[in-house]
């Protein structure tokens, strides 16, 4: 079987409060994107997991503790095996949540190959103790997330988007990130913005309130250059400069930057623009209404 597994940006990104168990609350809104990995997924007598990178191959991958997540879970599944070949292409470490969307769709897709039977609800549960937001890519979309990610309500919407990808070439560990961020609040003005935004398909409230609280945790750990805040503020620049409707923000807990637009040409120009300045860039849609 050949699965895809698509990967999100994170529009809006609200940290409420660190909990006694070391997690945090947040309110963030995520948005499923065209770019995906690959899974290769068939039965086999044995657990194999390959990766198309080398480095990614061990037991804190996602995919192989989905695997056993769901082992552990489900007493069925206890003698099954399976071969997993999995080709990378989002770029990891990059706040875009491909490892979270490669677990789910291995979630997903074992259940339907090992004849499991199981409902989304208990899919979800075992998606949550691999990571707090598997959930969410159980269905992928547009979606408000709220707890520690796990509490998903996905939103409805017409408003077709179009995201700029800049990498800056190196990778950010949420879990640092998450230790050196400072900023709490419960104050969630933007956030129902946004949610009002794509709930009237009016695209400036949506960009107008964009933000991500994790920004200057993520710079204050990761010295290197070109510093996040001067990709934002660069990209920024260029669509202030050309009269373009549009916004530059950090997604999750970095290291991508994105720009998300409502015109296609517009994503276009700022793509030029930023290539012929050498950028990683690459240019994506949303998935929830391609």
């Amino acid at each position: 079987m050949r699965v895809k597994a698509y990967a999100k940006v994170n529009l809006a990104l609200k940290i409420i409060n660190k909990r006694e168990d070391g997690y945090h609350n947040i309110a963030t809104i995520m948005d499923l994107i065209s770019i995906y990995d690959v899974l290769h997924i068939s039965k086999c007598e044995d657990i194999i997991f390959t990766c198309s990178d080398n480095s990614l191959e061990n037991e804190d991958n996602l995919v192989v503790k989905a695997i056993y997540a769901l082992k552990d879970k489900c007493p069925v599944a206890k003698d099954y095996g399976v071969r997993i070949h999995l080709e990378k292409y989002i770029p990891y470490g990059a706040g875009l949540g491909g490892g979270s969307s490669d677990a789910a769709m291995t979630l997903v897709t074992l259940n339907k190959l090992w004849n499991l039977g199981l409902s989304f609800d208990e899919l979800a549960s075992i998606a949550l103790s691999v990571g707090s937001d598997v959930p969410y890519f159980l269905l992928g979309g547009l979606g408000i997330l709220t707890g520690t990610g796990e509490n998903v309500n996905y939103i409805d919407t017409n408003l077709k988007l179009y995201y700029l990808l800049i990498l800056p070439g190196y990778h950010c560990h949420t879990k640092d990130v998450y230790e050196a961020n400072k900023i709490y609040s419960d104050d969630l003005e933007k956030v129902d913005n946004m949610i009002s935004g794509f709930h009237t398909n009016n695209y400036d409230l949506v960009i107008d309130n964009m933000f991500n609280d994790l920004t200057d945790a993520a710079i204050s750990v990761n010295d290197y250059s070109p510093k996040i805040s001067n990709i934002i503020d660069n990209v920024n620049n260029l669509i202030i400069d050309n009269d373009i409707k549009a916004k530059a923000i950090m997604s999750g807990s970095g290291s991508t930057v994105i720009a998300a637009f409502n015109k296609k040409s517009d994503a276009d120009f700022v793509y030029k623009k930023l290539k012929n300045q050498n950028y990683n860039v690459m240019l994506v849609t949303s998935k929830h209404n391609m």
